[in-house]
Parts: C-alpha cells; structure tokens; sequence
C-alpha cells in the first residue's frame, strides 16, 4: 500500500556541498512525519550528486533527482514538482534552515482553515545561524479571504519568495511548472506567487517565524552589479504580463504597481547609466514585449511619483502615444505614429 505523505518540501540545489546537508538536517528533524523531501540536483559540478546520494541511501523521506543539464532554479522546481505526491507544498533552499515546527505549523493552518496558502515569518541569519534581523514579520496571526492578489502586490503579505510559505497543490502545480519565455534567474518567485496568489481565495499569515534565510556575500539578491539586476527585473516585469495578460488590464496594472515599488530598491539604482549598454539586448527584448503587453507600464515604472488617480482611456492613449515615440527612439525606428 502506497501512503501518500501530507507535505512535499522541494529544494533545488546547485554546487551546494557545503551547505545541503545542514539545510537537510532541518527537514529531516520536522515534527511533521508524513512528508517527502524531493531534491533537485541542476547538473552541479562539484560533489553535491554524491553527498545527495549518500545521504539518500540512509533517509527514505529522501527521493533525489539528477538533472543531465543546468536549467535554473525555475526549471529545478517544476522538476521537483512533477514528482511531488502530496496534497501541501512547500519549499527550501540549498542552504536556508527551518524549525522544526515549520510544516507542522503551516500544515495544521491550510487544514484548519481551508487554504489555498500559508505564510510564516523568516529572519536573515548567517551561515552558522547567527541571528542578524527579521526579513518577514508579521504582527499577528490573521486569515484573508479578499484582496489576496492586491495585498500581494502592494508587498503586505511580506516578500514574493516561496520558502516561507506552504501552497494547496492544485494552486502552485499550474503556476510554478510554466516554462517562462527567457530563463529568468532573478526573481522567479514572484513570478510563480503571482499567479499562485491571483487564483488564491483564503491566505494565512502565521505571526510565528519559522525560516531562517541564509545571507551570502555572494548571493543573486545581494549582487553589486546593479545594471544586471535592474535587467533582470525589467524581464521579470516582461514575464509577468506575459503570463497575466489573459486576466485584463486591472491586473496588469497591480502587478505594475508591485514593480514600481520593487525598482525603487537600493539593488536596482543604477548610478552610471553606460553600464546598462551590455544588456541592451536583453533589455530590448523585454522593452518589446512590454511594448506588445501593456505599453503604458513602463511610463509608469520610469516616473518616481507614480500617480494616485486612476488611469482612464484617455490617459492610456496618451501614455500608449508616448511609449511608440519612446521604443522607436531607443530602437533605432522612424514612424509617423510618433508626431
């Protein structure tokens, strides 16, 4: 007889031998028996394929899973969740901690109270758990039942990562399997919480932290090459209307005002603009499908003071007016449209 486990964790891993066994150790040790880890090796080039396998051997809550080829977190969790068996999802870094409640506790919220996704307090630590200061913390336990996609866009339901939160199945399975259209190395999260929290009706947010995020000097999210991350997230920006342009234009206005917001973060101000020649490419191709999508968006993001009032038709023909005369001008294209 085949027992389904309540909880499946998903930790993608990449050239993480220094770190897996100590993250693993924390999901080994949850008061929550009926769960399965599944661990998605993306083609590491260090030992990280042995160490997995060795622990393997000795952990039966353990499936491993050896990709023939890099493909990035994104593809390293759609991965991990086409093999997931249970009802709940949660996930973990390579090299984060959780407590040992932690999916005890978020486990025991989605079946008290019948949610689509549960979200618990994380605090930034060091390598060796060294407290450094809170990174999601809430002031009280409390249940959502409305707003949930604008809440989540106006960055109340703390950050757009997936490990401090658990998902019903049937919510994170459509959204974190879509291949995006670009490999997307930043902020890919957010990308999958989009359309997790847009379809999602009942949302708890758990006062108790019980993830520890990991601080590296080399982490994606701490990198000094702002130009890079500012592209990255101009993409990311590009990716998500993509993936909601079917749901209107209200929609796409929330999920530009999330961005707006997040580009006004110290790790996207790009103090020389030159350093954004390298990534005129990539920049373009996001540029274009912004252009396609939601012209108006990136008036938006570019303007310090967004504007409170509504956007009416006669705005977003102007804007779209605007936009034409703009892309035309940084793409080298000469068109009548832009008199």
């Amino acid at each position: 007889m085949v027992i389904i486990p309540e909880v499946s964790v998903i930790v993608p891993v990449f050239n993480s031998a220094r770190t897996i066994e100590a993250s693993l150790d924390t999901l080994f040790g949850q008061t929550l028996e009926s769960i399965e880890i599944i661990v998605i090796n993306d083609a590491s080039n260090d030992n990280t394929a042995e160490i997995l396998d060795d622990i393997a051997e000795k952990q039966t809550k353990l499936k491993v899973i050896h990709m023939p080829k890099n493909r990035g977190v994104h593809e390293a969790r759609a991965t991990g969740l086409r093999a997931a068996s249970a009802p709940w999802i949660g996930f973990l870094d390579a090299d984060d901690f959780a407590e040992k409640t932690m999916f005890a506790t978020l486990h025991e919220a989605c079946k008290n109270d019948d949610l689509d996704i549960a979200i618990c307090g994380t605090n930034l630590v060091t390598s060796n758990r060294q407290f450094l200061r809170p990174k999601v913390l809430f002031e009280k336990d409390e249940l959502i039942t409305d707003s949930c996609f604008e809440r989540y866009c106006s960055f109340e339901l703390g950050t757009g990562a997936l490990w401090n939160k658990l998902y019903r199945r049937e919510v994170i399975i459509p959204a974190a399997t879509k291949s995006f259209r670009w490999r997307q190395d930043t902020n890919e999260d957010n990308l999958v919480n989009l359309e997790c929290f847009l379809q999602a009706k009942r949302v708890r947010l758990i006062q108790q932290t019980l993830h520890s995020y990991v601080i590296h000097e080399t982490s994606a999210t701490q990198s000094t090459d702002s130009a890079k991350s500012y592209c990255q997230i101009l993409r990311a920006y590009a990716i998500a209307l993509e993936n909601s342009q079917r749901h209107g234009r209200q929609v796409l206005d929330k999920i530009t005002h999330l961005y707006s917001i997040q580009l006004r973060f110290q790790p996207y101000q790009v103090s020389n603009k030159e350093n954004l020649l390298k990534y005129e490419k990539p920049l373009c191709e996001a540029i274009e499908l912004i252009a396609r999508i939601h012209p108006f968006g990136l008036a938006i993001l570019t303007n310090k003071h967004r504007p409170a009032f509504p956007i009416n038709n006669s705005i977003r023909s102007r804007l779209r007016r605007w936009w034409h005369a703009t892309r035309c001008l940084l793409l080298g294209n000469e068109s009548d449209e832009t008199r």
